[in-house]
């Protein structure tokens, strides 16, 4: 009988100490939890990202600066932040990013370490722009007390188009005390683009008679030749038979660069993803009628940035390149014309970008 009670005085005591410990083990738990809580807790700044273009409207073909701003709402004194993520969409029907997003403002201000930046190439592709930033050291990022531009995107309007929204989704601000910022309704951007679409009849063009009622005959008599030689000499640059340009074709080219002579007018199908889709004969004059091609116009549009170094780099890297833009242009990234598309290539695309 008395080892019975004794036994049970010691279980009663393992109990108690048992119970002790669970009541000890959930306060240290339940601290710690608290601790963890009120570190991610955002404070009582709130932040609200815009869309700013000025006015909210395109012509066709106008390029604009759309600018992403990023403003405070009761900023906690001292507050910096540490870093931000964020989704730009943006209808690539009848948008395309023309250059890579500048962030220049938000970086002299802080926020310098880049986690991702998308440039035209992909953001193109998708009708979308990840930008996640942040800052090198935490508290070195600007200030909430402050609005701060964020990014500057240029955009082309390359197609018409009515109403339509580019609009801010998957947003993050983090401070540098690593709270998560309320977030209130992004401002997002409603616009067209209006024009006259290439190739419609314009009112403003002069009627036939009232140009040879102008233009004396002996003007028009003595010009016709030299447009019918010019008219010639376009016909005649074409892709020969061999895969060069006609020697009658013209090229701009960059000083110190090394060319091929003459130029050619072939690349590897396997650029193109070796489908059923690749350049054709038409194709290929129109690579050997570009007078900036040997300056590093891939795509024919004139002009030679970022666009051209995206289409290079997704020839080097085993990404299939169009066989036309979104504007029906045959796309070339072969810049010194030897047929290939290497490393001589960029070279002369990065010179020529202004």
């Amino acid at each position: 009988m008395e080892k019975s009670s004794k036994n049970t005085k010691i279980s009663i005591v393992l109990v108690g100490v048992l119970l002790i410990g669970v009541m000890v083990f959930s306060a240290v738990t339940t601290d710690k939890n608290q601790k963890f809580s009120s570190k991610n807790r955002a404070s009582g700044t709130e932040a609200k990202l815009s869309l700013v273009l000025n006015p909210a409207a395109f012509q066709l073909n106008e390029t604009k600066t759309v600018s992403l701003q990023l403003t405070f709402n009761n900023p906690v004194a001292g507050e910096k932040l540490d870093a931000l993520q964020t989704k730009i969409l943006f209808p690539k029907e009848c948008l395309r990013l023309t250059d890579y997003v500048d962030i220049s403002t938000v970086e002299s201000a802080g926020l310098n370490k880049i986690f991702r930046l998308d440039g035209p190439t992909a953001a193109n592709d998708l009708g979308a722009i990840i930008i996640s930033i942040g800052a090198s050291e935490k508290g070195k990022g600007p200030s909430t007390g402050m609005p701060v531009i964020v990014a500057q995107m240029k955009f082309n309007a390359y197609a018409l188009c009515s109403a339509k929204t580019m609009s801010i989704t998957s947003t993050e601000v983090v401070n540098n005390a690593s709270a998560i910022l309320d977030l209130s309704s992004p401002q997002n951007l409603t616009f067209s683009v209006t024009g006259s679409p290439p190739g419609s009849s314009s009112s403003s063009a002069p009627p036939a008679s009232s140009s040879s009622s102008s233009t004396p005959a002996s003007s028009s008599s003595s010009s016709s030749p030299a447009s019918s030689s010019s008219s010639s000499t376009a016909s005649s640059c074409i892709c020969n038979a061999n895969s060069t340009c006609h020697s009658s074709c013209s090229f701009t080219k960059v000083s110190g660069k090394a060319y091929a002579n003459p130029i050619k007018c072939s690349l590897s199908e396997s650029l193109f993803g070796g489908g059923v889709l690749i350049p054709n004969q038409t194709d290929k004059n129109s690579w050997c009628a570009r007078i900036k091609r040997t300056q590093g116009d891939t795509n024919g549009d004139n002009l030679v940035n970022s666009l051209d170094l995206g289409y290079y780099s997704n020839a080097v890297n085993g990404r299939n390149i169009p066989v036309k833009d979104d504007q029906n242009r045959p796309i070339n990234p072969d810049i010194n014309g030897d047929g290939l598309v290497s490393v001589e290539d960029r070279e002369i695309i990065i010179t020529s970008i202004p």
